[in-house]
């Protein structure tokens, strides 16, 4: 293999395993799945083939075989195949030896993302076509533009909510909150983090910083007080409500701003809280 000359390689391998031997399974068992990983090395321009190659060393359970999986699945489009893949890799996941590598925190990271009943898998997707309608009725200027914009707007906020509200059933099912509701700091005289802090106490969510300190810092980073990219978080709240601002949803190019940022940002936000929903805590 260092040579370079795979064809040889799976000569001399068919030759070993054709040896009864049984001191030579493992080196096989770890020159096959080696010989997978370069394979799919080879077939980097062959995206298909990369794949077959990195799942099949994948499924004997080779580390590296996972870790280049998992980078080949960020580029497919095919989301089909894409969870085929994942599947491949999560059946391997569950080893002492994925979380040395932190491959347990990428795969949660993305495996939601191609599950078809997942918050993200379905909330999204029909956002996406609220959002083609809301798009359609703004070219055409026709009298749906109020219904179509109210309907982004509200699904965009019910996304929010209910990542919010899964991750409190995963890590705090004993909260009595009545309301776990995606949180929005405007105009707090204490430091973002401080009130996010606050909020979640009331929760009874009291050991949130402790168990989730990149969440907690991903949440104060993405307040319109902290980044202007989320300013829109400003008017997104009280804009969302379909039967007090109707009016100014039909007159306001500022909402369909609003709601426009709002799809464009919402997918990296949810997929981060979804990702802790499946991630005990950071000493994992």
């Amino acid at each position: 293999m260092k040579i370079g000359n795979l064809d040889v390689c799976s000569n001399m391998l068919a030759i070993i395993r054709g040896e009864d031997n049984m001191r030579n399974q493992d080196n096989v068992r770890q020159l096959t799945m080696d010989l997978f990983v370069a394979k799919g090395e080879k077939a980097a321009g062959d995206g298909i083939k990369a794949i077959r190659m990195f799942t099949c060393a994948t499924k004997m359970g080779s580390l590296e075989g996972a870790k280049r999986l998992l980078q080949e699945t960020k580029q497919m489009k095919d989301l089909a195949l894409r969870k085929r893949a994942l599947k491949s890799i999560a059946s391997v996941a569950n080893g002492n030896w994925c979380q040395q590598f932190n491959l347990k925190e990428e795969l949660a990271a993305i495996l939601p993302s191609c599950d078809d009943g997942s918050l993200i898998g379905n909330e999204l997707k029909t956002l996406r076509d609220c959002q083609l309608e809301m798009e359609f009725s703004i070219l055409m200027g026709d009298d749906n533009l109020v219904t179509n914009l109210s309907n982004v707007l509200q699904k965009g906020r019910n996304i929010l909510n209910h990542a919010m509200e899964f991750f409190g059933k995963k890590h705090y099912p004993k909260s009595k909150a009545k309301s776990v509701d995606f949180i929005i700091v405007q105009k707090s005289k204490k430091p973002v983090d401080q009130t996010i802090q606050e909020i979640l106490a009331k929760r009874e969510w009291r050991d949130f910083k402790s168990r989730f300190t990149q969440l907690l810092t991903f949440l104060a980073s993405i307040q319109p007080e902290t980044n202007s990219k989320f300013e829109w978080m400003k008017d997104f709240t009280c804009l969302n409500n379909n039967d007090k601002h109707r009016h100014s949803l039909q007159n306001s190019r500022k909402t369909i701003s609003v709601a426009r940022d709002m799809c464009s940002n919402i997918e990296e936000i949810v997929e981060e809280i979804y990702k802790w929903c499946w991630i005990t805590d950071q000493k994992h």
